[in-house]
């Protein structure tokens, strides 16, 4: 059973990708120094504002059931360049660098719908 909140970060992401994972941009965790195994990866999209909402590939499957497919997302991005194209982002929304800045991410983002 999800909690509330994580109820409100699916519908919110959901949201934002149009009401299909496919809408987002999947982002690859291969080389990712924070987490061993390297976790599946991201789904990234943004809210009306622009900001990006994140969401874990590995527990869209758990809730979903359904096998996330990078190849049929919108775009695939790598871990490299989305902290890239987000160092500003990540500088405000994240508290270490010693921790994953996507993970970091989605569990500040808890912006209602």
């Amino acid at each position: 059973m999800l909690t509330k909140q994580e109820v409100t970060k699916l519908c919110r992401f959901l949201q934002c990708a149009g009401g299909n994972w496919r809408n987002a941009v999947y982002i690859e965790c291969r080389s990712c120094p924070h987490s061993l195994p390297a976790c599946a990866g991201y789904l990234l999209t943004a809210d009306s504002e622009g900001k990006p909402v994140l969401y874990p590939a590995r527990l869209l499957r758990e809730i979903t059931g359904e096998e996330i497919i990078k190849d049929e997302c919108s775009g695939i991005l790598t871990r490299e360049a989305f902290y890239s194209l987000y160092a500003m982002r990540l500088i405000w929304d994240t508290d270490s660098d010693k921790q994953c800045g996507l993970r970091q991410m989605f569990f500040k983002s808890s912006k209602p719908i």
